[in-house]
């Protein structure tokens, strides 16, 4: 996952704006035990494209997890 990660943050640096990348990043992210970062991460592609369902799913899904 390391190497995912630094692909994505390098992808980031070149178009922060861009929210798969920054929803990819995010399932990174959570697969490395950061889950404020995912979160963070989820909450800035909704601001990007409010529209954009795989952020809001993994936001539900980690939601989710924290009720068990």
């Amino acid at each position: 996952f390391e190497a995912a990660r630094e692909t994505l943050v390098r992808s980031l640096k070149g178009n922060p704006n861009n929210a798969a990348t920054n929803t990819n990043l995010a399932v990174v992210e959570l697969s490395l035990g950061n889950k404020a970062a995912a979160i963070d991460l989820c909450q800035r592609a909704l601001e990007l494209d409010p529209e954009f369902d795989q952020a809001r799913r993994l936001l539900s899904y980690i939601a989710s997890q924290e009720e068990n």
